[in-house]
Protein backbone atom coordinates (compact mmCIF):
# COMPACT_ATOMS: atom_id res chain seq x y z
CA UNK A 1 0.00 0.00 0.00
CA UNK A 2 1.55 3.34 -1.01
CA UNK A 3 2.04 5.93 1.72
CA UNK A 4 1.55 9.63 0.99
CA UNK A 5 4.23 12.17 1.81
CA UNK A 6 5.55 13.00 4.35
CA UNK A 7 4.78 9.58 5.83
CA UNK A 8 6.51 7.87 2.90
CA UNK A 9 9.83 9.55 3.69
CA UNK A 10 9.40 8.95 7.41
CA UNK A 11 8.76 5.24 6.90
CA UNK A 12 11.68 4.97 4.48
CA UNK A 13 13.95 6.53 7.12
CA UNK A 14 12.76 4.11 9.82
CA UNK A 15 13.25 1.14 7.48
CA UNK A 16 16.71 2.28 6.42
CA UNK A 17 17.85 2.64 10.03
CA UNK A 18 16.52 -0.85 10.81
CA UNK A 19 18.18 -2.31 7.70
CA UNK A 20 21.47 -0.67 8.67
CA UNK A 21 21.58 -2.81 11.78
CA UNK A 22 20.57 -5.92 9.86
CA UNK A 23 23.60 -5.33 7.62
CA UNK A 24 25.79 -4.65 10.67
CA UNK A 25 24.77 -7.92 12.32
CA UNK A 26 25.57 -9.81 9.11
CA UNK A 27 29.03 -8.29 8.64
CA UNK A 28 28.26 -5.75 5.90
CA UNK A 29 29.70 -2.68 7.59
CA UNK A 30 29.83 -0.53 4.44
CA UNK A 31 26.15 -1.21 3.79
CA UNK A 32 25.30 -0.56 7.43
CA UNK A 33 27.02 2.82 7.46
CA UNK A 34 25.50 3.88 4.15
CA UNK A 35 21.95 2.93 5.17
CA UNK A 36 22.30 4.53 8.59
CA UNK A 37 23.43 7.83 7.05
CA UNK A 38 20.58 7.80 4.53
CA UNK A 39 17.99 6.81 7.13
CA UNK A 40 19.09 9.52 9.53
CA UNK A 41 18.98 12.09 6.73
CA UNK A 42 15.38 11.12 5.98
CA UNK A 43 14.39 11.31 9.65
CA UNK A 44 16.14 14.64 10.26
CA UNK A 45 13.28 16.99 9.29
CA UNK A 46 10.65 15.25 11.41
CA UNK A 47 9.46 16.46 14.80
CA UNK A 48 10.81 14.71 17.89
CA UNK A 49 7.43 12.99 18.36
CA UNK A 50 6.22 12.51 14.78
CA UNK A 51 3.26 10.12 14.51
CA UNK A 52 3.56 9.26 18.19
CA UNK A 53 7.05 7.80 17.77
CA UNK A 54 9.97 8.96 19.91
CA UNK A 55 11.93 10.03 16.83
CA UNK A 56 14.43 12.05 18.84
CA UNK A 57 15.48 9.05 20.94
CA UNK A 58 15.84 6.96 17.78
CA UNK A 59 17.97 9.64 16.08
CA UNK A 60 20.12 10.12 19.18
CA UNK A 61 20.81 6.39 19.54
CA UNK A 62 21.50 6.02 15.81
CA UNK A 63 23.86 9.01 15.82
CA UNK A 64 25.89 7.36 18.61
CA UNK A 65 26.41 4.34 16.35
CA UNK A 66 27.24 6.55 13.39
CA UNK A 67 29.92 8.29 15.45
CA UNK A 68 31.33 5.00 16.79
CA UNK A 69 31.49 3.50 13.30
CA UNK A 70 33.08 6.68 11.96
CA UNK A 71 35.85 6.28 14.53
CA UNK A 72 36.30 2.61 13.60
CA UNK A 73 34.59 1.38 16.75
CA UNK A 74 31.41 -0.29 17.81
CA UNK A 75 28.87 -0.16 20.61
CA UNK A 76 27.35 -3.04 22.61
CA UNK A 77 24.51 -4.80 20.78
CA UNK A 78 22.21 -3.89 23.68
CA UNK A 79 22.47 -0.30 22.46
CA UNK A 80 21.01 -0.93 18.99
CA UNK A 81 18.34 1.74 18.57
CA UNK A 82 14.75 0.79 19.26
CA UNK A 83 11.51 2.38 18.14
CA UNK A 84 9.34 3.52 21.04
CA UNK A 85 5.96 5.21 21.13
CA UNK A 86 5.75 8.52 22.96
CA UNK A 87 2.55 7.49 24.74
CA UNK A 88 1.43 3.94 23.98
CA UNK A 89 -1.88 4.50 25.79
CA UNK A 90 -2.91 7.35 23.47
CA UNK A 91 -6.01 6.01 21.65
CA UNK A 92 -5.16 8.03 18.52
CA UNK A 93 -2.10 5.78 18.03
CA UNK A 94 -4.09 2.55 17.88
CA UNK A 95 -5.05 1.03 14.58
CA UNK A 96 -8.59 0.04 13.77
Amino acid sequence: MPAPEPDKTFLQGIIQVACAFHHHLHGNQAGAQSLLRRGLAKLQPFAADYRGIDVEALRTAAHRWEEAWGEGGDLPLEEIPEIHPINPRDPSLRSG
